[in-house]
């Protein structure tokens, strides 16, 4: 365990990566708690894919208080930074109104962010939003194929 303090110690990425360890239960005994406690470290020195753990934590209730107002804050601190799957997340939720005043617009915008970067299933739901009635956006049948078949080219 000290290893692992000392590596801790190291900074944003280490603690991201303890995180990873305790989350996963490799190497060490699984604690939700603990992982919790180094995405904080590491997020809070703007660690992208720490924030979007954390976020995912915060979502689930896995290791803190289920809190979608906290997983929003925490999505949106990596999505403006690039990161696809926080981009997602953050969509999801702000189709949904969890934590955030539903905005399917903003939800639409977020998808094709993530989308753009590559990410499967953002793809997958914005082609849902084109598609069904242009929720959040203007039905485009169109646009909407043109986003599956983009994902199914990709796998």
């Amino acid at each position: 365990m000290q290893l692992f303090q000392k590596a801790a110690d190291q900074g944003a990425k280490a603690h991201f990566k303890l995180g990873k360890l305790f989350s996963k239960g490799r190497g060490v005994a699984q604690s939700d708690e603990e992982a919790a406690q180094l995405y904080t470290k590491a997020a809070e020195s703007g660690h992208a894919e720490a924030q979007c753990e954390l976020g995912a934590l915060f979502k689930e209730g896995c290791g803190v208080v289920q809190n979608y107002v906290e997983a929003v804050q925490w999505y949106t601190k990596a999505a403006v930074q690039g990161h696809a799957e926080a981009q997602f997340h953050l969509g999801n939720l702000l189709e949904m109104g969890q934590g955030v005043e539903q905005n399917e617009a903003a939800a639409a915008q977020w998808y094709t962010n993530a989308a753009i970067e590559g990410l499967g299933k953002a793809h997958l739901h914005l082609g849902l939003m084109l598609f069904e009635s242009g929720r959040g956006v203007e039905q485009d049948i169109m646009k909407a194929a043109q986003w599956w078949k983009a994902q199914l080219i990709k796998v």
